[in-house]
């Protein structure tokens, strides 16, 4: 999990260690943008390359960096990066609404075509989404990865298209209009700044959240509902290994499409070596019924606790210990004033639990599967 501030920025290794494959989701907002550009540069200078990249969806803090990378050395990228999943306007105008695109997706639309990007290969160019709950889409990458999209259908992303309109048109863009957002990105590298100086929420004392019964709400927010979510399995013959990448997608679409996969199995719940959690660990996005679906001890909490939401909510990793006890592994990719609280000898000894932070004050975290 690199450092991406408050929001996510995952590069991931499988295969070989001699001869690795990798995937890169999303790149974090525009302000944490160095790490992930370090990363790259190695990258380039090895001619190594990104058998994937995955833009979940078009929020700033899991977009912005993505923009920039592209929009500042794209002749460097061709080559790089295999192919890149992304639902932007070209793959809305396919569906029977209008043609849409929030401003940041316009942008990042206009240069993956620009520079000539693959896009959406493994989907025939079209959405990576599911047909439907009952259909889940299955892709084999170069190196043994295989990835079961669990997230969105394509109902979410036709419910998305009133919402986003109104923000491209609000921007002063015309929803698929290439032209228009290659000058807005021209004239604004920097990308609009995100909301890191954040405002203080109510927070409940930790024992009153473990000790209570907390009633779970989801959230509303139509662009995490079209959040790319799936399940990356790879197995070399010796000792498979599974991750869920959540995205900050909504809890009960990644729900039924778990159900799908276990009905398909005769399985009663997915075992996984780890679990990253959902819109960094927000209340709202991972819920009882999720988790009871999930045999699971590893999760991965991708923020810096920046931004108005001051994530992680100290009730969805309550929820997370009390469901995948005992022997609970939290991993976080910085340490903040969110998530210290959790650092906490009685409170593991009591809750049966483990931390994970980033060695010696440094910012990103490492997880071996």
């Amino acid at each position: 999990m690199l450092p991406a501030g408050h929001g996510d920025c995952l590069y991931i290794e499988y295969g070989e260690e001699k001869s690795p494959h990798r995937v890169l989701i999303d790149g974090g907002p525009y302000y944490a943008f160095e790490p992930l550009e370090k990363r790259i540069k190695a990258m380039i200078k090895a001619n190594l390359v990104f058998d994937l990249l995955v833009i979940t969806h078009v929020d700033s803090d899991h977009i912005d960096g993505i923009v920039k990378l592209i929009g500042a050395n794209p002749s460097n990228l061709k080559s790089p990066i295999t192919d890149v999943w992304f639902n932007s306007w070209n793959q809305f105008a396919k569906e029977p609404e209008d043609k849409l695109g929030p401003e940041h997706g316009e942008m990042l639309g206009a240069v993956i075509e620009k520079n000539k990007l693959s896009w959406n290969k493994a989907f025939g160019k079209e959405a990576v989404a599911n047909p439907n709950h009952a259909t889940l889409e299955s892709k084999d990458l170069s190196g043994g990865l295989k990835i079961t999209l669990l997230s969105p259908t394509k109902a979410e992303l036709i419910a998305l298209k009133p919402y986003w309109v109104q923000e491209v048109r609000g921007a002063g863009l015309e929803p698929g209009s290439r032209d228009q957002a290659l000058e807005k990105l021209r004239k604004n590298m920097r990308l609009r700044p995100a909301d890191i100086m954040g405002v203080k929420k109510k927070i409940k004392p930790i024992n009153q959240i473990f000790e209570g019964k907390e009633k779970f709400e989801p959230e509303p927010s139509p662009t995490n509902a079209s959040s790319i979510a799936f399940l990356a399995e790879y197995n070399d013959g010796t000792q498979p290994k599974s991750c869920v990448f959540a995205g900050d997608a909504h809890p009960d679409v990644l729900s039924a499409s778990i159900e799908k996969i276990l009905a398909q199995r005769g399985e009663k719940r997915l075992k996984v070596d780890a679990f990253k959690v959902s819109h960094h660990g927000s209340k709202h996005n991972t819920s009882p019924e999720l988790l009871r679906l999930l045999d699971c001890k590893k999760f991965l909490v991708s923020t810096s606790g920046a931004g108005k939401s001051q994530h992680p909510d100290r009730e969805a990793i309550a929820l997370i210990i009390q469901e995948s006890k005992p022997d609970t592994e939290l991993f976080f990719n910085y340490l903040s004033d969110q998530n210290k609280c959790w650092d906490n000898s009685t409170l593991r000894k009591r809750y049966h639990y483990k931390t994970h932070y980033p060695p010696g004050g440094e910012e990103g975290l490492t997880v071996l599967l």
